[in-house]
């Protein structure tokens, strides 16, 4: 067929007549028209026809992160009283951290209460026990800890109901101060936590649980540096009730008096 005296161009690749000529199609110049490009179509501006790339260069679509359901705080304080008692029994501190880890899922919602629940369940566990016992739990929870497996703000709160029930539990579990402060002091010593979180304390044992002279026993066990440090004084200083200060005269005369106890 022929538009203006000339053989139309049919399909690539065959080959046509040009005015008695014969050519590749492959060879004429019109032969690019045809040729097959990437299709990229891109949004006009104002356009709602989103735009649509090249397959090989969209990207993967991204994944959401699934959701856990963890176990409610409470829960994650029994859970882990169960998993410091299978590594008191087993020893496997791997599986402990992983456990206790698990458990937190630290940066989650909720992760600091979890983990408040798991310190304080432990820490009521292990102060009515022995001190091999503190020393087990110590192992697991510094790892965690160093690891960030525990925030620093869950052993803050952890230890709020520790302290605030020692004296009651002293009665039934005479070791349990020694052991508690022993505890903080391994956790402050590590920079896990401040001595001076013990100003923020629940308020019983601020006024009746003999804060001052726990706080003292705790600077005794971290060594003389600690025990002279003018901020750890003041800690003391403002820990010290009117019936401390008539058996002492000064923060620094508490201190020494549990220095000498070591």
């Amino acid at each position: 067929q022929k538009e203006g005296g000339y053989q139309k161009y049919s399909t690539r690749g065959s080959t046509v007549n040009l005015n008695g000529m014969t050519k590749s199609s492959s060879q004429s110049k019109f032969a690019v028209l045809n040729e097959k490009k990437p299709v990229r179509k891109t949004k006009s501006r104002g356009s709602g026809v989103p735009a649509i790339e090249n397959s090989e260069a969209t990207s993967p679509p991204e994944t959401t992160k699934p959701k856990i359901n963890y176990p409610t705080p409470d829960q994650c304080g029994e859970k882990a009283k169960n998993i410091l008692q299978e590594f008191f029994v087993g020893g496997d501190l791997e599986d402990a951290v992983l456990s206790i880890h698990e458990l937190i899922g630290v940066g989650d919602e909720g992760s600091v209460d979890r983990g408040a629940k798991v310190v304080e369940g432990a820490v009521l566990k292990v102060v009515e026990m022995k001190q091999e016992h503190v020393d087990k739990f110590l192992e697991v929870f510094l790892r965690c800890a160093s690891e960030k497996k525990i925030e620093g703000d869950s052993f803050v709160m952890g230890l709020n109901d520790p302290l605030e029930f020692l004296s009651d539990i002293a009665i039934d579990a005479p070791l349990a101060t020694p052991l508690l402060a022993g505890i903080i002091a391994e956790l402050v010593k590590a920079e896990h936590i401040l001595i001076s979180f013990l100003l923020n304390s629940p308020e019983y044992f601020r006024t009746d649980g003999q804060a001052a002279a726990f706080a003292a026993k705790i600077l005794a066990r971290l060594g003389d540096d600690a025990a002279k440090s003018a901020g750890n004084i003041d800690v003391v200083d403002k820990l010290m009730t009117e019936e401390d200060r008539s058996k002492y005269s000064q923060a620094h005369d508490l201190i020494a008096s549990e220095v000498t106890k070591q």
